[in-house]
């Protein structure tokens, strides 16, 4: 299974559909973003650098969920 698959297995789930997908690439081709929207799936592409990945991080955290950080 891959994550796209992952995706939407969780996205169909009544159980598991609530909870925040983050999905994590390279890059990601237009499709792929268009499907990650219709899933509510956020993204994030990754990073060499790890200041810059926690600070992607913590972007990424204040859209799921604002008051974490």
């Amino acid at each position: 299974m891959n994550g796209k698959e992952l995706l939407l297995h969780l996205k169909d789930d009544p159980d598991l559909s609530t909870i925040p997908i983050v999905m994590h690439s390279t890059n990601f081709s237009d499709s792929d973003l268009k499907l990650f929207s219709a899933y509510k799936a956020f993204t994030m592409q990754k990073q060499s650098n790890y200041d810059r990945l926690l600070q992607e991080l913590k972007v990424l955290l204040q859209k799921i969920e604002p008051t974490c950080l």
